[in-house]
């Protein structure tokens, strides 16, 4: 269909997500400092839920052709070695003209360009592609936070991983009828990573809540751990989260609920 850049909609802020990248926490892990890198994307490629591609001022990039989009999302997973053939094995059942993938791959060049993002995106050779750096995924930012989640003190990791899940809007890929992202294992990744942030959050506050608990003697302590082993707001919190990534029926998700 034909598409005009239009304001993003509501939902996870991906200019709220640059700014708590920038911001990021200095921890320690073997006595030596860590400080995330800070972020190089200008563009993000939504795909934690209806795909959609914004700039770090939560405006939409759009364009004109679905199979540019479909492109785009397959260079965003496939960075290493990116080559035509490959691109046009996965979204095209049948072989297609050269004209068509041209077509579609220059579609993607203007549409960046419409907004100052010239050369992001195009061929590195005849048989070559490439996606530059400053185009990430939201399942980048949320990989990153998983991994920083084991560098962090418990607080403030648990507070990175939340605010990447504020983007999660759906399942992985859910507007859009990718094969190539199902048989090759990235939307059950994504799945994943999604459950398991849900799951180490749950961890992190636990290990908060410990600690705090720690500073607390005799009986006082006993009874603040009887109420937070009944758990009532964790249950609602893990809840909560689990409705907003709309994932249900499986036995990662039962596992997180229990």
């Amino acid at each position: 269909g034909r598409h005009g850049r239009r304001e993003g909609r509501r939902g996870g802020d991906p200019a709220r997500l640059a700014r708590q990248e920038r911001g990021g926490v200095a921890a320690r892990r073997d006595g030596a400092a860590h400080r995330p890198e800070p972020p190089t994307w200008e563009s993000l490629v939504r795909v934690l839920g209806p795909v959609e591609i914004v700039r770090r001022d939560h405006s939409e990039i759009t364009f004109r052709k679905s199979k540019s989009v479909e492109l785009l999302c397959w260079l965003a997973y496939h960075r290493e070695r990116p080559t035509v053939s490959g691109a046009r094995t996965a979204l095209w059942e049948v072989d297609v003209r050269d004209a068509t993938f041209h077509n579609v791959l220059s579609e993607l060049r203007r549409g960046f360009s419409a907004v100052g993002l010239p050369e992001v995106v195009g061929r590195a050779n005849k048989q070559r592609l490439f996606l530059d750096e400053r185009v990430s995924t939201d399942g980048d930012l949320l990989r990153r936070a998983l991994i920083d989640a084991d560098r962090l003190p418990p607080r403030e990791a648990a507070e990175s991983l939340c605010g990447v899940l504020g983007v999660v809007r759906g399942l992985p890929f859910a507007s859009a009828d990718y094969a190539w992202a199902d048989a090759e294992g990235i939307t059950s990744t994504l799945y994943w990573m999604v459950t398991r942030s849900i799951d180490r959050v749950v961890e992190l506050v636990d290990a908060q809540l410990a600690d705090e608990l720690s500073g607390v003697s005799g009986d006082e302590r006993e009874q603040l751990r009887e109420q937070i082993d009944a758990g009532p707001r964790r249950v609602a919190a893990r809840e909560k989260l689990l409705a907003a990534a709309d994932v249900r029926h499986t036995t990662a998700t039962d596992d997180v609920r229990k």
